[in-house]
């Protein structure tokens, strides 16, 4: 099975340690990469949302049945799946990257966490945080004149989104993903 997301081949990501959880990067020419997607057109249903003492803002998988949408969809399910067979080995044998000391027994056992959120009735979420010094919101949203936005004027408005597979956490009984946005332009 292919894991390419765009121009990433997920078998070069590189996790480096730090405190709790591990930062993901892509080895690209012997240079360590972000992985940056931009997403389709998404709707802001709640606006910023506090959640575990972070700041988050879900983003709506709505017309799932356009091309753009289905492949986004698409590209974060297949994220998804690399990181929950990661322990098998059609994966952790072809990541070309020396895995971190412990990574896979760190997470033998324990149950992937999706940052898709299904919703019966509605469109499925997909959970992103807002990336923020100790007291600063560091995420940009901006109109499509170029002006800046308040954070607080998000809820119910539709955007397109950078964001970026910032980082692997692990806990006591499960594992996932953090999607960070670095920007966004609303409509």
């Amino acid at each position: 099975m292919s894991y390419c997301i765009g121009p990433f081949d997920l078998f070069d990501i590189i996790f480096i340690k730090q405190r709790n959880n591990y930062r993901l990067y892509i080895n690209n020419n012997n240079n360590n990469s972000r992985i940056i997607l931009r997403t389709p057109l998404m709707n802001i249903p709640f606006g910023v949302e506090k959640y575990k003492y972070k700041d988050i803002l879900n983003l709506e998988f709505s017309n799932v049945n356009t091309n753009k949408m289905y492949n986004f969809l698409t590209a974060i399910k297949q994220i998804d799946n690399f990181f929950i067979n990661i322990m098998t080995n059609d994966i952790k044998y072809k990541i070309k990257n020396k895995l971190p000391y412990n990574l896979l027994e760190n997470i033998k056992g324990k149950s992937y966490v999706s940052c898709i959120k299904y919703r019966k009735n509605f469109d499925s979420l997909f959970r992103t945080h807002l990336r923020k010094t100790k007291n600063n919101i560091k995420s940009i949203f901006k109109d499509t004149d170029d002006r800046l936005l308040n954070i607080m004027d998000l809820k119910t408005n539709n955007g397109n989104f950078n964001i970026e597979l910032e980082s692997l956490w692990i806990s006591n009984d499960s594992y996932g993903i953090i999607y960070y946005i670095n920007e966004g332009v609303i409509i």
